[in-house]
């Protein structure tokens, strides 16, 4: 990311044989923290945690999901994400914006697929430059991380400034995520959607 460009938080990587301490970690990234095991998905063993003592047991949960661990320092914004179509010609479809609902820290694994836990709102509530930003960053993230057909990266918007979270490789697929319902706003069935990821994986070059 950092080499296409891209604005990212401060992080700290993490692995079992580590002699970090969690007062070390905060030093560099501040009071607050997100921490996520690399492997996962759905936000599975992700947590913020706010001081010392949140951040050492947000590690330990983190490390049951795998050997490498984030930290990286919270930034507080708007949540958006960000679907996109293509090879090497990239389309965006219309922005999401996540808003969890009251009782969630943050878009975790409940919020993401609990019945109404969370507002999606498709197209997102922001100016057309912003959300031209928003296109732009996604559409880097594809090609710097060489994806393939389809990608979806997530973000955090804090003032003007555009942080990219994450890009979701094989974005999920099922009556709540996320990747139909930016089709969905494009004017694209999930048949028609899937008819155009198969054709985009049939022509790809590579």
């Amino acid at each position: 990311y950092k080499g296409a460009g891209l604005r990212v938080a401060k992080d700290v990587m993490l692995t079992p044989d580590d002699d970090l301490s969690v007062e070390g970690i905060s030093a560099a990234l501040g009071p607050y923290t997100f921490v996520k095991p690399v492997a996962e998905g759905s936000s599975l063993g992700a947590s913020l945690c706010r001081g010392n003592e949140e951040l050492a047991l947000g590690i330990k949960q983190a490390f049951q999901h795998g050997r490498e661990v984030m930290v990286e320092e919270y930034i507080e914004g708007r949540e958006v994400t960000c679907c996109v179509l293509g090879n090497t010609e990239l389309e965006a479809l219309p922005l999401i914006e996540i808003v969890p609902r009251a009782g969630y820290r943050f878009f975790d694994y409940k919020a993401k697929y609990a019945p109404g836990a969370t507002e999606e709102i498709c197209p997102a509530r922001l100016s057309r430059d912003l959300a031209e930003g928003v296109e732009t960053c996604a559409q880097r993230a594809h090609l710097a991380l060489k994806c393939r057909v389809w990608s979806r990266s997530d973000m955090i918007i804090r003032d003007e400034d555009i942080y990219l979270l994450e890009t979701n490789t094989i974005p999920g697929m099922t009556g709540n995520s996320l990747f139909p319902l930016a089709a969905k706003a494009a004017g694209l069935s999930l048949a028609a959607l899937l008819d155009k990821m198969i054709d985009l994986s049939l022509t790809d070059p590579r």
